[in-house]
């Protein structure tokens, strides 16, 4: 068991070291170094965090501890059943000996490493579940301790927070892109507009506009086909490029 003095300087650590996890602004390095802090101060042999939706779905996860080629190997990526599901429904902490004993456990899927000692604590932020945090074969003891819990579950505060500053800056990215993008077409659009504008010669417009679209999109040909006046027939105007083997064979 861990002194009172012990414990002050676990969690004066936990609280440097998450300082620096709040300011970090990737939500993927986020998630990873939640999940390696978590096992380095509880001394976890594995540790999993899952982000979940509003009805408790798993929609993202990251995991320690197994290999590439162990995880490559399961049939399946967590689900969100037995424990984990407990775990986000209750919204409270489970600690347990033995977590194959435990009846609210699904088991594990064939080829997954043994477990039994277990610590899960939600990832809350107010009363909003952002996700789950568990650990598993705590190193060199039988068992998770009292004080193992009070420290992530502090973890969980801390994370809440950087999970959430990560997503809301991740937002403003897509926002940036989004805008990007909407200037872009509406430059394609612009230049088009141009091109229509500037000549009378039909053969001129549809070169010109196909050129802008296929340097627009990065292709490597293109093609603009015209209905016939009077026919539900389109007829093929021009082609440019030289993958004619990925257009159709024929012309109308």
């Amino acid at each position: 068991m861990l002194t009172r003095e012990q414990l002050e300087d676990r969690l004066a650590a936990l609280h440097q070291a998450s300082l620096e996890l709040v300011r970090d602004l990737s939500l993927d390095t986020v998630l990873t170094r939640i999940v390696s802090l978590a096992c380095e101060q509880a001394d976890a042999a594995y540790g999993l965090l899952a982000l979940v939706d509003e009805e408790g779905k798993i929609t993202r996860f990251v995991q320690h501890g197994m290999m590439e080629e162990e995880v490559a190997r399961l049939p399946h990526p967590p689900q969100g059943r037995g424990l984990i599901g407990a775990l986000a429904r209750q919204r409270e902490s489970i600690r347990l000996a033995d977590l194959t004993a435990d009846p609210r456990s699904a088991g594990f899927p064939e080829g997954h490493p043994p477990m039994r000692s277990f610590l899960g604590v939600p990832i809350l932020l107010g009363e909003n579940l952002l996700g789950l945090l568990y650990l598993t074969e705590k190193r060199d003891w039988p068992e998770f301790t009292a004080a193992d819990q009070r420290v992530i579950e502090m973890l969980a505060s801390y994370a809440a927070h950087a999970i959430s500053n990560a997503r809301l800056y991740q937002a403003v990215l897509e926002r940036d892109r989004e805008l990007v993008q909407r200037n872009e077409d509406l430059s394609l659009t612009n230049d088009i507009a141009v091109t229509l504008s500037s000549s009378l010669e039909l053969e001129q417009i549809l070169d010109k506009s196909l050129q802008r679209v296929m340097e627009y999109l990065n292709v490597e040909a293109g093609e603009i086909w015209l209905c016939e006046e009077g026919s539900a027939y389109l007829r093929m105007a021009l082609h440019k490029g030289e993958a004619a083997a990925a257009f159709w064979s024929r012309d109308v």
